[in-house]
């Protein structure tokens, strides 16, 4: 039986927010959307705020097509909203991570969106 793109991709997110957690980040937010934009997890640990985008994929063939300049664009958006609208003292820091087959295939820390 065939699993679901979307659960495929909650269980990859589930998968990565284990991971934090086991490093000692706690969960701030999930699934944070705005019109055109959407961060997956949003964790916090000491004075870091960051912004995890979870990209499930085939193989590690699709990694580099995602992330594009338009979609880094499309993530520092939403994470610029987050902010203003939760202001704080953290510094902010992006991850993008990878997912193939329920295990983490890349772990991107710290991505510039500029």
């Amino acid at each position: 039986m065939q699993i679901s793109h979307k659960k495929r991709g909650y269980a990859s997110e589930s998968l990565v927010q284990e991971a934090y957690e086991y490093k000692g980040y706690t969960l701030r937010e999930k699934n944070f959307t705005i019109p055109g934009g959407e961060i997956d997890l949003i964790m916090g640990k000491d004075w870091y705020r960051v912004f995890i985008e979870v990209k499930d994929v085939s193989s590690r063939d699709d990694i580099h097509d995602y992330i594009t300049p338009k979609k880094l664009a499309t993530l520092r958006k939403t994470i610029d909203t987050y902010n203003r609208t939760y202001e704080s003292d953290e510094i902010s820091r992006l991850d993008i991570v990878f997912v193939a087959h329920g295990k983490i295939l890349e772990w991107y820390e710290d991505v510039s969106c500029d």
